[in-house]
């Protein structure tokens, strides 16, 4: 039997829309988080960035924490708010 990556599943259910997906399971009651706050930080940073979800979670547990800044290498997690590039 072929098994199937959660993420085809979602993006499947979504039609590919990546910020409704995120977005759904965030509002999700039944499943825990380890911030809900940081997970809404980082769907903003999504959604108003070309970085993608990691690196926009990555950011928004750095800014939860107090690190600052954040170095990358990464072109698209340059424009996120705290992050450096090297």
């Amino acid at each position: 039997m072929p098994a199937l990556d959660t993420s085809v599943l979602v993006r499947l259910l979504t039609r590919d829309d990546e910020a409704q997906a995120l977005k759904a399971l965030a509002d999700n009651a039944t499943l825990r988080f380890e911030s809900r706050d940081v997970l809404r930080h980082a769907q903003a940073l999504f959604a108003r960035s070309k970085a993608g979800f990691a690196d926009c979670l990555i950011a928004a547990q750095a800014a939860a924490r107090g690190d600052d800044p954040v170095f990358t290498f990464k072109r698209g997690m340059r424009s996120l708010p705290g992050s450096t590039s090297l």
